[in-house]
């Protein structure tokens, strides 16, 4: 992808095009600033979109396509489709540690809370954290402490509660992508902001896979043995949790984010300046497997079976 261009685009993806735009104009509108940027084109479970009618600055040359995968059932919508009571109003959260054995401790100085401990794999690679509720304010700080061998950090949420966030997400010490896993939902404010080395998540999945292990949103861990990159989702709720974004979300070049929920609705701006932006809204009781093919990331739906044992890494429905 062009330097010019650095993904600011706004997607909107729905099961059902047709049902946005009408049963004989198939298509939906990615946009950029309110303005009409691209065009999607539904075709089988991809949706292509070329970039045109971008302002003169911005326009790639030659015209550059990025593609977004979807799911058949999902729904991923603008606000301007989104009635009053999906756009959520944030209230104050804190960062509180969940009890559960994961060893996540926090440190507040101020209006930043720093992040340490938690449970590493064991292959060095994964750093897991678990909370019981997970918030920001506007104009707090959440410091995940890291180090050169950390590859990713990967922070659950297990209270049962969405979390808000109108902070900055931060990742120091280290290089690691930030993993963020709340089935209750993720609504990120007009305030919330990124300072990360690598990579960003969201995700309200159940289930995060590594291989044929998995790691559940709730319940006990064995976390050693989750080696290795994530490579795989689990949605086995039948109404998967919501991501709201409503903040200026950017990672840094080369680098690439993910927002995959059951609803996904997006009034931000999304940047990954020589990077990925993959908005997946998935539908309940399903699994997506992600695998890397060049630049282009392929999302391929299954369905997910009613068995698994969490404790022993294994997908608990």
């Amino acid at each position: 992808m062009s330097n010019l261009f650095e993904k600011t685009v706004l997607l909107l993806v729905s099961v059902s095009i047709a049902s946005l735009c009408g049963e004989e104009q198939a298509q939906a509108y990615a946009l950029t600033n309110g303005a009409a940027a691209a065009t999607i084109a539904e075709n089988s479970t991809t949706l292509s979109v070329e970039l045109r009618s971008l302002p003169v600055a911005l326009t790639p040359t030659p015209p550059e396509t990025f593609t977004v995968q979807f799911a058949e059932s999902s729904r991923a919508i603008a606000s301007s489709l989104a009635p009053p009571s999906t756009r959520p109003q944030l209230v104050a959260q804190n960062i509180t540690p969940a009890a559960d054995g994961t060893n996540t401790r926090v440190t507040e100085q101020g209006r930043r809370t720093n992040i340490s401990g938690g449970t590493v794999s064991e292959d060095g690679a994964n750093l897991f954290h678990s909370f019981e509720e997970f918030g920001l304010s506007t104009g707090e700080i959440a410091n995940f402490l890291s180090n050169d061998q950390i590859r990713n950090i990967i922070s659950r949420v297990v209270g049962g509660d969405a979390s808000y966030i109108d902070g900055l997400l931060r990742v120091s010490g280290g290089n690691s992508n930030l993993f963020l896993l709340n089935p209750a939902g993720i609504l990120l404010g007009t305030n919330a902001r990124l300072d990360l080395p690598g990579s960003f998540t969201a995700t309200t999945a159940s289930g995060l896979g590594f291989g044929d292990r998995w790691l559940n949103a709730i319940g006990t861990q064995d976390y050693s043995s989750l080696v290795g990159n994530p490579d795989g989702f689990a949605f086995t709720s039948s109404q998967p949790g919501a991501i709201f974004n409503a903040g200026n979300l950017a990672v840094s070049e080369g680098q690439n984010l993910f927002l995959l929920g059951g609803t996904v609705i997006n009034t931000g701006i999304l940047t990954a300046p020589g990077g990925n932006i993959t908005i997946a809204a998935v539908p309940g009781e399903s699994r997506v497997r992600i695998s890397q093919e060049g630049q282009l990331l392929s999302l391929d739906l299954e369905a997910v079976g009613n068995r698994g044992r969490g404790s022993e890494g294994e997908l608990l429905a």
